[in-house]
């Protein structure tokens, strides 16, 4: 027994596009495509036009995989044809599920907001184990695709689901956490309607807490269930039919259908009108904001000074460019200080190590895949780790290998070297010890997510954020829990630690602090977007980037917003605060350097590529990497007052 239920907002319009067909008892396709604030909604009809020609062309879908990765690449050629910039491509959401029967296979551009319900659990695409999917490469770049897409490919992911035997398994498609358990608990209060020749293939529900369309796909797994040749909602007359078998009136009416919405389309252009859909305060600035922002983010935050990209006048300090090169790949990867070098990863695959005040190269390590994290340093060690999951660890004089370890999952986030002890967050959801000596496996502890914050330490516990929504405190020398903090949002913020104060951000706009040894809250504060950039803590005040455009300065005590600053675009990167100067990077591609008192801005340095690598700060020099393959080093030259 199958059915689609796709529930609709209940007042507001909706602009999403929906499409179902049970070609056959065996064989279905569900198609989603949501309008996720994309500049481009041209781009988005043409990509939802294509999706169904190309299903409607093939007699029988013999390879899902093939087919889905064919529907990849032509959305990549109108995204070309429609000049879609590289930054719109996360807002293109677009979810296509391929039922064989056996299997379903699912091309998503968020998977995080596909949910699997089975034996009494939910939990998101991106969480669920193993044994219920496995992803399938669309396009292996061995990169930090999901947070740097260059083209479509980059942002979909294609996973084959396998439900349990004798299990019944839902799939809620396009809602975020906070509305999943409503969905599927409006899920299980319907009660199933036995299918009649000629009914419907899908019904409509509304549902008051949504402002997009959610599809949600129950499949029976019972015996008797399989046996069934007619599943539900299929006139009888065309069970065991393939989609060519359809009869003509039905593909009319998808063709005429298809027009109606061009022309619709069409007319709303003309007018230079469109239709009216909830806006976040983000996309109001034109600065995307996470779309799993909640209400708590969309309330306007508190009174306090906010200073714009504006340089004030008789700045007292400077920034002059020493030297900067150029790389083949983007520089994500934070720098480090070894000795007197400057080392960094490149999403070339290589482990860069510059001569600090030249810039001169020293040497290069080839690692198995791109590098997104930042190094970390001591002694003469430097650990690091790329994208295919293999730890490793240098002698910085030279960049030769000491030794190097493989784990079961990409790494994104930075090692950290505390006590003699490496520690690393994985994709496949473990946080590992490592001797720093030999690499040797020391301890490892199960969360319920992938692990892309970078962990921090108190010096006795390791502080770890998990995309299970949890933050956990575990002990340093066993790897025993101490305590959990739950949030239940995904969380990738890196959090920082002082004293009596861990504080990290979260996809809600929310920045929080925690008690270090207990976990318990101490106090929340929201900001206008999304806040996945890394935090930092100086003195008795704290530093975050946020989506919204905003570096926001909060007391590290109270958590009240001293002041924000207002860059040209997100701020992903953790900001560098040191004698009495923030250093803050913003996707506009322009470090700015700020009073960090105050916020006033004391002068900028344009790169003119987005910037997510974090600035290091050595003497009077600041190192930091963009996007476009970039490493600088600029000089901050300090006036004397007049």
């Amino acid at each position: 027994m199958n059915r689609q239920i796709i529930f609709t907002p209940e007042k507001e319009a909706s602009r999403d596009l929906t499409y179902s067909e049970y070609s056959s008892c065996k064989q279905s396709i569900h198609i989603l495509f949501q309008d996720k604030g994309l500049e481009g909604y041209e781009f988005l009809l043409k990509a939802y036009r294509a999706a169904i020609s190309a299903y409607l062309s093939f007699h029988k879908i013999e390879s899902p995989a093939r087919f889905l990765r064919t529907l990849v690449s032509r959305f990549d050629v109108l995204a070309r044809e429609a000049r879609l910039a590289p930054s719109e491509y996360q807002n293109f959401g677009a979810h296509i599920i391929v039922n064989t029967g056996r299997m379903l296979w699912l091309l998503s551009s968020d998977e995080r907001s596909v949910h699997i319900g089975s034996a009494g659990r939910q939990v998101s695409c991106a969480d669920a184990g193993r044994h219920l999917l496995s992803e399938v490469a669309v396009v292996d770049s061995g990169g930090q695709t999901e947070l740097f897409p260059s083209s479509i490919k980059d942002c979909m992911r294609l996973y084959a689901i396998t439900p349990p035997a004798d299990e019944d398994v839902d799939l809620v498609i396009g809602c975020g956490e906070a509305e999943r358990n409503s969905v599927f608990e409006s899920l299980r209060m319907l009660s199933p309607k036995t299918a009649e020749p000629g009914g419907p293939l899908k019904q409509y529900i509304p549902l008051k807490y949504l402002n997009k369309k959610v599809i949600a796909i129950s499949l029976s797994r019972s015996r008797d269930a399989l046996e069934t040749p007619v599943p539900r909602g299929i006139p009888v007359a065309l069970a065991g039919a393939s989609h060519r078998n359809i009869p003509a009136i039905t593909l009319y009416a998808v063709l005429i259908a298809t027009i109606v919405l061009a022309l619709f389309w069409g007319a709303q252009k003309l007018t230079g009108q469109r239709p009216e859909r909830e806006h976040t305060p983000a996309m109001e600035s034109r600065i995307a904001a996470d779309s799993h922002l909640g209400a708590a983010a969309e309330e306007a935050p508190p009174a306090e000074p906010e200073h714009s990209g504006l340089r004030g006048g008789g700045a007292a300090h400077e920034l002059a460019l020493l030297w900067n090169r150029s790389f083949k790949s983007a520089v994500t990867s934070s720098p480090a200080a070894a000795g007197d070098a400057v080392v960094f990863g490149c999403r070339d695959g290589k482990l860069y190590a510059l001569n600090s005040l030249s810039g001169e190269p020293k040497w290069n390590y080839a690692a198995s895949a791109g590098i997104g994290a930042s190094p970390a340093v001591l002694g003469e060690r430097v650990v690091c780790a790329d994208y295919r999951g293999n730890v490793f660890c240098l002698n910085s004089g030279d960049g030769s290998a000491a030794w190097k370890r493989t784990l079961p999952g990409k790494i994104s986030s930075s090692p950290l070297i505390v006590e003699q002890k490496v520690i690393a967050g994985c994709y496949d959801g473990y946080v590992y010890c490592l001797a720093l000596g030999d690499g040797a496996m020391l301890w490892r502890f199960k969360t319920g997510g992938i692990v892309r914050a970078s962990p921090a330490s108190n010096g006795s516990l390791v502080i770890a954020p998990s995309h299970d929504g949890i933050v956990y405190g575990i002990s340093l020398g066993t790897g025993a829990e101490r305590w959990r903090h739950e949030i239940r949002i995904d969380l990738e913020s890196s959090p920082a630690v002082s004293g009596t104060r861990v504080v990290m951000g979260g996809p809600d706009g929310t920045i929080r602090a925690l008690d270090p040894v207990s976990g318990t809250s101490l106090w929340k504060t929201t900001a206008g977007g999304a806040v996945k950039s890394g935090v930092s803590i100086s003195g008795d005040r704290v530093y975050a980037g946020s989506n919204d455009g905003h570096l926001y300065c909060l007391s590290l005590e109270t958590g009240s917003i001293l002041w924000r600053f207002k860059t040209g675009d997100i701020v992903l990167s953790r900001s560098c605060v040191f004698d009495g100067i923030a250093l803050c990077a913003s996707y506009d591609g322009t470090l700015y350097m700020l009073d960090a008192e105050t916020g006033e801005q004391l002068d900028a340095y344009s790169t003119k590529a987005q910037i997510y690598s974090s600035p290091l700060v050595i003497g009077d020099l600041v190192y930091f990497g963009n996007n476009a393959g970039g490493m600088y080093c600029l000089r901050i030259v300090r006036k004397s007052a007049v």
